[in-house]
């Protein structure tokens, strides 16, 4: 076995009739609803990159900060070089090519989703860095780690598939602390998750399955391999009984080396992949100032409740189809995590032209369950 001693470290429709009381009809669906390139050395993507390095690879999308790969990558390497940007793989691939397939040092608010990243040194690579997001990727077969995290902290790193990769499928270390790693299926790695140096960070509701060592590190720290229940910890392929009660957790707790310890690991995989169940409050519209009046540009208040037992996670609006020559205006709301038995406030604003006195529009929005697996509600948006 090797060693780590040597390296560093609801649809919503409604109708608008002005001056007098919003009417909502609702009806919100809770169901679950190519060619290939090689780019020349590494591409920086960045804020206002509309015809920088992210055209050399697919499509750039300056509302949302947004680079869309539009076909498979080899021999390229990603680096973030502005805060808040979003990498969608859109299902494509990027193969080997250097030491990195995603660079990401000092730069904030990152999210990188719906990636394939293979034969790398390191898959996805966070250097000092905080709140960004990894999520729905693959990462498997590179020879260092999957994702390695060295000297940052509070991301979440959500839904990934995480496999048979030369040491670490996740590695936390030089001080990581804060990071949450949840809903992600480990398995095949020299280590599934390493801890060097890493404190405070939360390990819960992942599969970890036939890794050499599901999980260690260099020392004993605070980190939490489980929540209280009905939350739980980790699916471990290794300990999956005795369950004399059939609560569906694991009667002893599993060690996870030095790093810590999971209290309360279940015996099936994704047995915590409940999904949010989201409903909508009747709309309140309005004219925001008499200059907003002036222009038509109409404001609706509503908000959003999470009726589940389970966290709804990052709940966002993606997109409207209105009716009349209405349209919402950018930018739509992200309501970030919504609490179960709470609600989330917000406002879309609209354009609506003059002569115009009603209209119907559908909102649509994505949230993802604890899992990271994705739902659109209440289907996917037709101008996606």
């Amino acid at each position: 076995m090797q060693s780590h001693a040597f390296r560093h470290g609801n649809i919503l429709r409604f109708s608008i009739a002005f001056g007098i009381l919003l009417i909502l009809v609702l009806a919100v669906n809770l169901s679950v609803s190519g060619s290939e390139a090689s780019a020349a050395g590494p591409l920086t993507i960045v804020d206002g990159d509309t015809n920088g390095h992210c055209a050399q690879i697919g499509a750039w999308d300056q509302y949302s900060l947004t680079c869309t790969l539009s076909a498979d990558q080899t021999n390229t390497t990603i680096s973030i070089g502005s805060s808040n940007i979003t990498v969608d793989g859109n299902g494509h691939s990027m193969d080997g090519g250097g030491a990195y397939g995603i660079y990401i040092e000092d730069f904030s608010g990152i999210t990188i989703k719906n990636l394939i990243l293979t034969n790398y040194a390191y898959g996805i690579f966070l250097a000092f860095t905080s709140h960004n997001t990894l999520i729905g990727n693959t990462v498997s077969n590179n020879y260092e780690e999957g994702i390695g995290v060295w000297g940052s902290g509070l991301n979440d790193i959500v839904g990934n598939t995480v496999a048979d990769n030369g040491w670490d499928g996740i590695g936390l270390v030089l001080s990581s602390g804060g990071n949450t790693v949840r809903g992600n299926t480990i398995s095949g790695n020299q280590w599934g998750v390493w801890l060097a140096g890493a404190n405070n960070n939360i390990i819960y509701n992942n599969n970890f399955i036939d890794n050499a060592v599901q999980a260690d590190g260099n020392e004993a720290g605070t980190n939490v391999f489980s929540l209280a229940l009905p939350i739980g910890g980790n699916y471990w392929n290794d300990s999956t009984g005795p369950d004399a009660n059939g609560d569906g957790f694991v009667d002893t707790p599993y060690a996870a080396g030095i790093a810590g310890s999971d209290s309360f690991p279940w015996t099936t995989m994704n047995a915590w992949c409940e999904n949010p169940e989201l409903s909508v409050s009747r709309p309140i519209p309005y004219w925001s100032n008499l200059a907003d009046y002036q222009v038509r540009r109409l404001s609706v208040d509503y908000s959003i409740s999470n009726n589940a037992a389970v966290e709804a996670y990052g709940v966002t609006v993606i997109g409207t189809v209105d009716t009349g020559g209405a349209t919402s205006l950018p930018p739509l709301p992200s309501l970030g995590n919504i609490q179960p038995g709470t609600s989330a406030n917000m406002t879309i604003l609209y354009n609506v032209p003059p002569g115009v006195s009603a209209f119907r529009s559908t909102v649509y929005a994505t949230a993802s369950n604890s899992c990271g697996t994705v739902r659109s509600y209440p289907g996917p948006w037709p101008g996606a």
